[in-house]
C-alpha cells in the first residue's frame, strides 16, 4: 500500500491554530483563533492518526503472514482473520481506496 498522507508524526499549534506535520509546516490551518473548531482532545486525535495507520499497517502484515501457520483453535484463527479484514477495511478507509 502506497503512503498517500501526510507522513507523521502531527502536533497541534495552539498559537497558530492549526496542525503541522513533522518539520513544523501546517499541514490544516484554522485561519483566525477559533476557525478550526477542534477541541483539543479531538486534535491529539488527528495528530495520532498517522502512528495509528501505520500500526495497523504494520498488524495487517503481520496477521496476513503469521495468523494461518499458529498452532491456535479455529475459533482463534477466525477472530484473526476478522482482524486482518477490519485492518484492511479501515487502510481503504483511510486511503480513500476500495477494500
Amino acid at each position: 500500500m502506497n503512503t498517500k498522507h501526510t507522513i507523521g508524526p502531527w502536533s497541534y499549534n495552539l498559537l497558530n491554530n492549526c496542525i503541522c506535520d513533522a518539520n513544523g509546516e501546517e499541514i490544516i490551518y484554522g485561519g483566525r483563533a477559533g476557525d478550526l473548531c477542534i477541541t483539543y482532545p479531538d486534535a491529539r486525535l488527528i495528530a495520532a492518526a498517522p502512528d495509528q495507520h501505520d500500526l495497523i499497517v504494520e498488524m495487517y502484515g503481520w496477521l496476513r503472514v503469521n495468523a494461518g501457520q499458529l498452532q491456535l483453535p479455529q475459533e482463534m484463527r477466525s477472530r484473526m482473520a476478522c482482524f486482518a479484514d477490519d485492518c484492511k477495511r479501515i487502510m481503504a478507509k483511510a486511503t480513500g481506496e476500495q477494500p
